[in-house]
This record gives structure tokens, C-alpha cells and sequence, in this order.
């Protein structure tokens, strides 16, 4: 695959309400400043979609044992510019997870904020635009299981 391509893997952990878990970027960050997003992130030399998403996880909230039953959702071809005007494209790696902990319980190390949200309250954030794609399909899919 092209190195230009970015490949990175990202996670929708939704509480025992259905909500799920998202992240605001903070205000000086050059991709998507100030908006809400999945956590995760890019891939590192040689690793798995998985190990970037632990990894990811570790810095972004501290650690991953708020996280049960993983699965990978599918890969989506994403694409954004930056505050500065460049342009990035490649797929994301998305993973859907129970979390099992207290909101207390996260620790932010990146972003400016984090919330859970219902399907409903999502209309009125700011989301990436390629996230709230993946994020419907999710919740779509979600009906359509007995």
C-alpha cells in the first residue's frame, strides 16, 4: 500500500445505555479541531490494526480494561484536511466495545473532553463527518439484530 495512504484504528465503546463514547479534540489540534470523535489513532511501524488500537487506548484513556468483548465493525476509507490546508486519506479500523467502568474511571490523556452521547443527542456535536458516517451505519446495524 502507498505510504501516503494513513491507516489507523479507532474504537465506538458504548455503555450499558447504548451511548457511545466519544472524545473532543482539542482546540489546537490540526485535524478537526474542537470537534467530537472516536478515540484511536494511526498505525506505528509493523503494527496489527489491533495492537495500534490497544496502544492507542493506553494513551488516549489510560488503559483498556474499561473495554469488554471487542469486534471489529469494518474498515472505511476516510478523508480530511487539515487547519493548515493538507490533506490526508486512508481507512480506518473500526472496533465496537462494551465499557464496563465508571466514567470516572477514564483518565484523559488527549482532547480536550470526552462524553457518552445516544444516538439522539448526536445531532446537536460537532462530529468528524467521516465518523458520524460509521456511527449511523453502527446504530443501523444495531436495529437490524434481534
Amino acid at each position: 500500500m502507498a505510504s501516503n495512504i494513513h491507516m489507523a484504528s479507532v474504537i465506538m465503546p458504548l455503555n450499558s445505555r447504548k451511548e457511545m463514547l466519544l472524545q473532543q479534540k482539542d482546540i489546537g489540534y490540526p485535524w478537526n479541531p474542537n470537534q467530537w470523535c472516536f478515540f484511536g489513532g494511526g498505525f506505528e511501524d509493523g503494527e496489527t490494526p489491533e495492537a495500534a488500537l490497544r496502544r492507542e487506548m493506553g494513551e488516549e484513556i489510560g488503559h483498556i480494561k474499561l473495554l469488554e468483548n471487542f469486534f471489529e465493525f469494518g474498515k472505511f476509507p476516510f478523508f480530511d484536511v487539515s487547519v493548515n490546508g493538507k490533506y490526508r486519506e486512508g481507512f480506518m479500523h473500526v472496533y465496537s466495545a462494551d465499557f464496563v467502568g465508571n466514567a470516572s474511571d477514564i483518565r484523559l490523556k488527549e482532547g480536550k473532553g470526552f462524553t457518552f452521547l445516544s444516538r439522539q443527542e448526536m445531532d446537536k456535536y460537532d462530529i468528524v463527518w467521516h465518523n458520524r458516517r460509521v456511527i449511523n451505519a453502527y446504530y443501523d446495524s444495531l436495529l437490524l439484530k434481534p
